[in-house]
């Protein structure tokens, strides 16, 4: 994001100067004259009286400044109501002396106003600099226009970028994931099950996963079960902080790589604040001399329209993100229609965090091994490490980073630099120490664009004796990697792409190659994709691939392609159609050929509330194998057993107060339908954010009534909320009454049940009366005119008349 010049901020000179001769009614006759000044004096910088601190507001005669020695000066104590540059402040006191108006300073302080350097008593309005004086004697009331640099209340902060954390709803629960699969290969036939058990509880998660196998021989991946991670884990989402004990994965930095491992971490969770924004949001300062109204535009799209009040104001670029270089514009129109415009270019990046914001991480434990292979493997050296991220500046974000193990150290630092408008630079260096060798490591990078072009790259250089964690157990560390590449967007030409790699780890040889790429929709259903890429390194094989895809709607799309070097032609066709969100059916087919072989695949998937399937086959020249799998879910929460799709995240349990069959919405779109107990698990949601749930009630018979159609669930990481839709039967009743001579009851006849003569019905027009909360089958007593008569209610409400029981003859 881009950096404020000094100041951290943008200096806008938006206030006006503006002089108004008569604001609001005309000076009545008697009333103080505004700004007035003996000839040759400026209005507005006339001095204030040497003696001010001895005025005294009381009404009659009084010494008061400017007057001579022994004379009298007629003074009014006045109770006015007081705007300031259009704004309302409310009554304050003042004094009238001659044709001035005065107050004191704890008054300008009141109504925001910056009293004169030295001055603690009484002030003059009439004589003070920067201030224009309007009194109107019949309505009791003084209008001020103010310089804005006097004006002293705090600035007005718009679009801060911030959106109100929302508040996590609490659950606990017992969920099972399961994602089993059998596979048919040449007449041998395999079993695995990938399964997760997960305990829920507000902040608090205990989870462990495992994978089963079976095999009918060949022993493909072993056979029995293997334990794959297990972990608890308790969250802070005010403080974004988390900590896990088990396993899990260590923190990464631009010189080390994430390694699996066994312990307990601790640190900062962005994940808990989805809405905060991390990188440095550009502000724009300012001063309104009149109420204005504040419009920003970012590359031209407004971002913001608001209202600003008189005085400061702070106006933040907020969440809009525009990756990279662009131009800001600030239009600010006051009251009088004067309208002020600024432009400013701004820079926007991920890679920067905004000043006084800092990323951390505390890990320590055992590097796990054989991940997948072995139920409980790890080192027997114990490792600690830490990794941090600061925003020094909104143009300078540091980084640190240390691992130390049993003969075995790694530390190193880096940055990220903002230059302006011309893009971002980084850098970092760091030492390792393994075994008694001591290896380095530079890197260098630097990436700008404005959302047309873009240009970076990156250089590494490890020295040989250079190695992380990750190094330590087995994953060699490179000992060269770059990267550069370039890129262009035009809306009629399409998006050009250029990229370079070249990388080499110790014992391989060197992979470089340059790709050049270029795709262009050519309607809202075409699109086309051409790539042509040189091996610069080793064989130095030349290779294209032109694609061709189609989408005409409806989930299903089809695409093409052809893919060719100096070896080999591979051609290639699908077709696919996802499941729809809601449930149904979906399918893939695909079909290839490479040079004298060719083959096929298919696979039809099924999804359902209550989980999803997929059934498949390969053919391969003359082989054919199979698969066929099933993914779902169970919880057990509130009470009740449910089964539901794979659940990775958070899910929400819908219910509908025992109404079945009712369409929950997800965004809009229907999820899924409510069973035979009125409840469904809604499953996909995101931790920590506000997700829209709503229940699409167009079905519902008439007689039902709805609370409220939208909720919004804020579950925690990996946990479960309840959402409750209140719909109830609807128990009211609108009843014709006619006496016995069939004509409707006189209006304001009164009805009562016969039990609880304390409820008193009266009836309206046409005889008609309304029972909120009816009880089906009661007696009414009726007072009529000419004596009392009674009627019974209709045992049970009509489902399709909403309430409507029709004319009923008063007995």
């Amino acid at each position: 994001m881009g950096r404020r010049p000094p100041g951290l901020s943008v200096r806008l000179l938006l206030a006006s100067e503006i002089l108004i001769q008569c604001f609001g009614a005309e000076v009545s006759s008697g009333a103080v004259a505004p700004n007035r000044a003996s000839e040759g004096e400026s209005p507005l910088s006339a001095p204030l009286p040497a003696d001010e601190n001895s005025l005294i507001f009381s009404p009659g005669l009084i010494v008061g400044p400017g007057a001579a020695d022994g004379a009298t000066v007629p003074t009014t104590s006045l109770i006015l109501a007081v705007t300031v540059n259009g704004m309302d402040k409310g009554l304050h006191q003042f004094a009238e002396i001659g044709d001035e108006l005065w107050t004191d300073v704890q008054t300008l302080v009141n109504i925001g106003i910056g009293s004169p350097p030295g001055v603690t008593g009484a002030v003059s309005l009439t004589r003070m600099a920067g201030v224009s004086v309007n009194y109107n004697v019949s309505e009791q009331r003084v209008a001020l226009i103010v310089q804005p640099h006097l004006l002293t209340g705090p600035a007005t902060i718009l679009n801060a970028g911030y959106r109100e954390r929302p508040v996590t709803q609490k659950a606990a629960g017992l969920l099972f994931n399961y994602d089993v699969s059998a596979n048919i290969y040449r007449g041998d036939t395999s079993l695995s099950a990938l399964t997760g058990l997960r305990y829920f509880n507000g902040n608090h998660v205990l989870e462990s996963t495992a994978i089963l196998r079976t095999d009918s021989g060949r022993g493909y991946g072993g056979e029995g079960v293997t334990r794959l991670d297990s972990r608890w884990s308790y969250s802070i989402p005010e403080k974004r902080f988390t900590v896990t004990l088990g396993d899990t994965l260590t923190a990464p930095s631009r010189w080390t790589r994430t390694t699996r491992m066994g312990g307990i971490q601790f640190g900062t969770n962005n994940r808990l604040q989805p809405y905060l924004v991390t990188a440095p949001l550009p502000s724009f300062i300012g001063s309104a001399t009149l109420p204005s109204k504040v419009d920003l535009l970012v590359n031209g799209i407004r971002r913001f329209q608001g209202d600003v009040p008189a005085g400061p104001f702070d106006l933040s670029l907020g969440a809009t993100r525009i990756n990279g270089a662009g131009n800001a514009q600030v239009v600010l129109t006051d009251v009088s229609g004067r309208i002020t415009t600024l432009d400013f270019s701004i820079y926007d990046t991920p890679l920067l965090l905004r000043q006084g914001l800092a990323d951390w991480s505390v890990e320590a434990g055992a590097v796990r091994e054989d991940y997948g292979l072995r139920y409980f493997a790890y080192d027997d050296d114990i490792f600690g490490s830490a990794n941090i991220r600061y925003g020094l500046t909104n143009w300078f974000t540091a980084e640190a980073h240390g691992e130390v193990a049993n003969g075995y150290g790694n530390g190193g630092a880096g940055g990220a630099l903002l230059l302006g408008s011309l893009g971002v630079l980084s850098g970092a260096a760091a030492v390792s120490r393994s075994h008694g060798r001591t290896g380095h490591v530079l890197q260098g990078g630097y990436s700008w664009t404005n959302g047309i072009i873009r240009i970076g790259g990156e250089i590494a250089r490890a020295s040989h004796d250079y190695t992380d964690l990750a190094g330590r157990h087995g994953a060699d560390y490179p000992r060269e990697r770059d990267v550069a590449y370039a890129g262009y967007t035009n809306p009629r030409l399409g998006s050009f792409s250029l990229n370079y790699v070249n990388q080499r780890y110790p014992g391989n040889d060197r992979f470089r190659y340059v790709a050049l790429g270029w795709q262009k929709p050519l309607s809202r259903q075409w699109w086309v994709r051409l790539r042509a890429q040189r091996e610069l390194a080793g064989e130095k094989r030349t290779g294209f691939l032109v694609t061709l895809s189609w989408a005409p709607g409806n989930g299903t799309n089809f695409g093409a392609s052809v893919q060719t070097d100096d070896r080999r032609t591979i051609g290639n066709v699908y077709a696919r159609r996802s499941a729809p969100l809601e449930g149904g059916i979906g399918w893939y087919a695909n079909g290839w050929t490479d040079g004298d072989e060719a083959g096929g695949f298919g696979q039809i998937d099924y999804r359902s509330a209550h989980g999803e399937g997929t059934l498949g086959a390969t053919v391969r020249d003359d082989t054919v194998s199979g698969f066929a799998a099933w993914r779902g879910s169970m919880v057990f929460m509130d009470g009740g057993l449910y089964a539901a799709r794979p659940i990775q995240d958070s899910f929400a349990l819908v219910s509908t107060s025992g109404v079945e069959d009712v369409p929950i919405l997800l965004y809009n779109r229907e999820f899924g339908r409510t069973n035979a107990e009125g409840r469904l698990l809604v499953t996909g949601l995101n931790a920590y954010q506000r997700n829209d749930l709503a229940i699409d009630t167009t079905n519902l018979p008439p007689t039902m009534s709805v609370t409220t159609t939208q909720q919004q669930a804020v579950p925690a990481d990996r946990a479960g909320v309840r959402l409750e839709f209140d719909i109830r039967q609807s128990r009211a009743m609108l009843v014709t009454l006619t006496d016995r001579r069939g004509g409707p009851v006189p209006v304001g006849t009164q009805a009562r049940y016969a039990d609880t003569p304390s409820s008193v019905f009266v009836a309206g027009f046409d005889g008609q009366i309304f029972i909120e909360d009816a009880r089906p089958g009661a007696l009414l007593d009726v007072m009529l005119p000419d004596g009392r008569c009674t009627v019974r209610l209709p045992s049970h409400l009509p489902p399709d008349r909403a309430g409507r029981t029709g004319t009923l003859t008063c007995q």
